[in-house]
């Protein structure tokens, strides 16, 4: 005799109610009270509880007379249970507060608890066998991409009289020369043709002059008669427009050489 007044009572029908099971284990004796346990979330019954006698001996009567008991297709399954009328009390107000009775538990270990309420329709952590059941860990927190590095400028357009003056680097000092004397024949030939061709190609204008300057031949000394005066007509026929569209370093030079000019100094 295991010296209990309370019996654990397994394998109950879920349509068994406390008042029918007390009228059952009152066939050997007394009962003092029946406690069916329900599940907290859904109130659905576990399926056991536990039967309190009034002495030992008509427990014991019940483990030996109703264990295997046929009742709604499924047999009872009744045992001591392992307790002491402290944890009966706790069992009576978990039930009676409507949260979930831990109850008496029968010898040979607790039934099947319940999944923890925070783990109610989710998934496990996904384990990995190789870490030996442990849960992986955490995804990695992305970094924040380092801030863009500033591009470098896109260069512009050429300089156009970085042009000029790379294409006169190539010429020989013969080319330049044949330059020149093409367009003083042009000028002297056909000036009204040599105006038009100079008005519509400025860069010509500022070529033309930049060879001047490279072949020495803007001084008055150095320059005939008739070259003198073909590059006094060249200059003096450029226009406020003509000038204006030369680039910024070269306009200087042109106005001062206009200024000498029509100032009397190449005469």
């Amino acid at each position: 005799m295991s010296g209990s007044k309370i019996v654990f009572v397994g394998n109950i029908p879920y349509e068994q109610t406390e008042e029918q099971l007390i009228e059952i284990f009152s066939e050997v004796g007394p009962v003092v009270s029946f406690r069916l346990l329900f599940e907290r979330d859904t109130g659905k019954p576990r399926g056991y509880g536990f039967c309190e006698y009034q002495d030992e001996r008509t427990a014991a009567s019940a483990v030996r007379n109703l264990n295997g008991r046929e009742i709604g297709n499924r047999t009872l399954k009744v045992d001591f249970a392992d307790t002491d009328q402290a944890r009966m009390d706790d069992a009576n107000f978990s039930r009676n507060a409507g949260g979930p009775n831990h109850g008496h538990l029968p010898r040979g270990g607790p039934p099947p608890m319940p999944p923890p309420p925070h783990m109610h329709g989710q998934m496990p952590p996904r384990m990995d066998p190789r870490l030996g059941g442990s849960a992986l860990p955490p995804p990695p927190v992305p970094l924040i991409p380092p801030p863009s590095q500033p591009q470098a400028p896109v260069p512009g357009p050429p300089n156009p009289s970085d042009t000029i003056a790379a294409v006169l680097g190539t010429m020989t000092p013969q080319n330049m020369f044949d330059l020149i004397s093409s367009m003083k024949v042009l000028g002297a030939n056909e000036p009204d043709k040599a105006r038009a061709v100079l008005n519509a190609n400025p860069q010509l204008s500022y070529a033309l002059f930049q060879a001047l300057l490279m072949m020495n031949l803007v001084e008055p000394s150095s320059l005939q008669v008739n070259q003198q005066k073909h590059l006094v007509a060249q200059v003096l026929a450029l226009t406020p427009e003509d000038i204006a569209s030369l680039p910024q370093e070269q306009r200087a030079n042109i106005i001062q050489l206009r200024a000498q000019l029509m100032g009397g100094n190449m005469q």
